[in-house]
């Protein structure tokens, strides 16, 4: 089990990737999907943070990376990867007591429980539940939009948590209960 202590920071890992707690939020960790005005399929997901949680070593290598990409001269306009949870209030997991980041791939990310076994189900990885995102801040500079971004390297899952956005997946025996074996596919009104 982890130590109540990794619950209460982030954790630099001696590889120089981060451990982060967090509730998974719009989880993409098994199939990659298309981002938003690109063609490039990249695993993704967001980490939903609490505000008691101490960042000092994320802030640290958030300026690392600022520092290894621009050479100690950032532009004036750099995009921060860590926003505020009231920026989404709207939506559920996101208030005034959490921040967030977003953190992608091309490579797909490993997915452990806490004992190490691999997660192959996605269902078992789905928004709310609890864990730790690892991942690495990096520099970007692409066609004028600059900033910081979060490289996803893997999810290790701790414990269930409230679904965020909705309800669990169908039942399939459920949903096909008061159905007839005796249905004939001709029958079907178009």
């Amino acid at each position: 089990m982890a130590k109540k202590n990794a619950f209460k920071k982030v954790t630099t890992l001696k590889n120089g990737s981060l451990r982060v707690p967090a509730i998974l939020s719009f989880p993409n960790l098994f199939k990659p999907q298309a981002q938003k005005d690109s063609d490039v399929k990249k695993y993704s997901c967001a980490a939903i943070v609490s505000k008691k949680v101490d960042m000092s070593e994320l802030d640290d290598a958030i300026e690392a990376a600022i520092e290894r990409k621009w050479k100690g001269d950032p532009p004036k306009r750099l995009k921060h990867p860590i926003r505020d949870g009231e920026e989404y209030d709207d939506k559920e997991g996101y208030d005034d007591t959490v921040v967030f980041f977003n953190a992608r791939n091309t490579r797909k990310p490993y997915v452990r429980d806490i004992d190490g076994e691999e997660i192959v189900d996605p269902d078992e990885c789905y928004p709310g539940c609890k864990g730790f995102v690892v991942f690495e801040p990096y520099g970007y500079d692409v066609e004028g939009s600059r900033g910081i971004g979060m490289s996803l390297l893997g999810f290790i899952k701790v414990s269930e948590g409230e679904r965020l956005g909705g309800r669990a997946p169908n039942d399939p025996e459920e949903d096909m209960r008061d159905l007839d074996d005796d249905i004939d596919p001709d029958d079907f009104p178009f």
